[in-house]
Order: C-alpha cells, then structure tokens, then sequence
C-alpha cells in the first residue's frame, strides 16, 4: 500500500469510527474490492466487528460471490456473539 491509500484508508477509518460508513464508503471507489477487504480486515484486526461486518456486507452487495467478503462477514458475526446469524447466511 503506498503513501496515498494509506492516508486515504485512515480518512475513512476516522469516519466510520465517527458512525459516518456511508460517507466513508463515498471515498472508495465501489469496484476497489480489494480496499474494501483490507478496510473490514484493518477494522477486524483491531477488534472493531461492528464496523468490519457493516464493510463485508457492503462488499457482499457489490459482489455476492465473493467468497473473501462472505468469509470474513461471518468472522465479524461470530465476533459479535452472532453465530445463529452467520450459520443462517451460511445456509442461504
């Protein structure tokens, strides 16, 4: 990750963390998957499972078979003590 997706990623760590995803996730260009799972793992990592599951279900919507962001959504739903939840999404 170079200078400019560094400072770009902490700009929208700081406002998810200020409840603001939406305007976060207008910082990102919705086909940067790849920035997108670094963003919810970067959260995942510092025990933030809220805002890493609301990133894995964004990216869920943009690209439904992506077998990383199912992955990780269910990691952050077990996480947030949301077994019965992530076993559901699991079976759908």
């Amino acid at each position: 990750m170079n200078f400019m997706e560094e400072n770009k990623l902490e700009k929208i760590k700081q406002l998810i963390a200020k409840g603001k995803l939406n305007e976060a996730l207008e910082l990102i260009n919705s086909n940067d998957i790849k920035f997108l799972i670094n963003l919810g793992i970067s959260f995942t990592n510092n025990e933030k499972h809220s805002q890493a599951a609301e990133i894995f279900k964004k990216i869920i919507e943009i690209s439904p078979r992506n077998p990383k962001a199912w992955y990780f959504w269910g990691i952050s739903l077990v996480n947030l003590d949301k077994n019965e939840e992530a076993l559901i999404k699991k079976q759908e």
